[in-house]
C-alpha cells in the first residue's frame, strides 16, 4: 500500500511535471515584479505629478516672497535714501539761511557805511567857502582854492574885502604876497579886517609859521583854527564843514 502511493507520488512528480511547476514559479514572480514596478511606476508617476503640480505653487510661493522681500528692501532703501535727502537738504537750507543772513548783515553793514559816506560827501557838497587871498596871489588860482574845489566845495574866490556870506572863511595867507616876510602885527590885521565882515562863520587860517596873535583870536569868533600846510589845511577845512553843518541844525 505504501509502495503504491510512493509511485503514484513519483508519477505526478514527474520531469515534466517539475518544469511546469518551475515555469509557473518564474511566472509568478514576474508577475509580482510587474505588479510590484506598476506599483513603483504608479507611485512615481504620482509623485511626479504632485511634483509637477505643487512646484509652480511652491515657486509662486517662492517668487511672491521674494518680491516681497525685495519691495522691503527697496521701500526701505527708498525711505533711507529719503531721510538721506530731506536732512541734506534741511543741512543745505542752514547752509544756505546762514549764508544769505551773513551776507545779509555784511550788505547792511556797508549799506550803513555808504550812506555814512554819502552824508558827509552831501555835508561836503552843500558846503560855501569864501576864499579870500588879501593883496596880490603870486599863484592864481592857489594850490588850497584848488583843492577844496576838486574836493565838492562850493568856493568862492575873492582877493578884496567883502560880506562873507559862506558858511566857511578862509584867509590865504600861504599865497599872500612876500608871506614868508610877514609878522605878527600883520597877520592880527588881516584877520581883524575879516572878523569885522564874517557873520556867524568858521574862520580858518591858512598861514606858514605860528603867530600869537592866532591864539589871542580864537576866542573871538569861537570858531577859529588855523593849518599851516596843505594836507592838514584840506583835512581841516573837511572837518570845519561838518562842524558848520552841526551848528546849522
Amino acid at each position: 500500500m505504501q509502495s503504491g502511493a510512493f509511485t503514484l507520488l513519483q508519477i505526478a512528480t514527474s520531469p515534466d511535471e517539475k518544469l511546469v511547476n518551475s515555469f509557473n514559479s518564474f511566472v509568478s514572480t514576474v508577475n509580482t515584479l510587474i505588479t510590484g514596478i506598476g506599483v513603483l511606476v504608479a507611485v512615481l508617476t504620482l509623485a511626479v505629478a504632485v511634483a509637477a503640480i505643487a512646484t509652480p505653487v511652491i515657486l509662486n510661493s517662492l517668487d511672491r516672497k521674494i518680491k516681497e522681500r525685495t519691495e522691503e528692501r527697496v521701500n526701505l532703501a527708498i525711505a533711507k535714501s529719503e531721510a538721506k535727502v530731506q536732512q541734506s537738504l534741511t543741512e543745505i537750507d542752514q547752509v544756505v539761511q546762514r549764508r544769505v543772513q551773513q551776507e545779509l548783515s555784511t550788505l547792511r553793514r556797508r549799506t550803513q557805511y555808504l550812506e555814512r559816506l554819502l552824508e558827509r560827501e552831501i555835508v561836503i557838497e552843500k558846503t560855501i567857502v569864501n576864499y579870500y587871498v588879501p593883496n596880490s596871489l603870486n599863484q592864481f588860482p592857489p594850490e588850497g582854492f584848488k583843492m577844496l574845489e576838486s574836493r565838492g566845495f562850493q568856493t568862492i574866490l575873492t582877493s578884496t574885502l567883502d560880506e562873507f556870506t559862506g558858511d566857511i572863511v578862509i584867509l590865504d595867507l600861504v599865497h599872500y604876497l612876500n608871506a614868508e616876510a610877514l609878522t605878527d602885527e600883520q597877520v592880527e590885521t588881516h584877520l581883524n579886517a575879516v572878523i569885522q565882515q564874517m557873520t556867524n562863520n568858521i574862520l580858518i587860517v591858512y598861514v606858514a609859521g605860528q603867530f600869537p596873535c592866532i591864539r589871542k583870536k580864537r576866542t573871538k569868533p569861537a570858531h577859529l583854527v588855523s593849518a599851516n600846510f596843505l594836507i592838514s589845511f584840506l583835512g581841516t577845512t573837511i572837518d570845519a564843514a561838518y562842524v558848520a553843518d552841526g551848528l546849522k541844525a
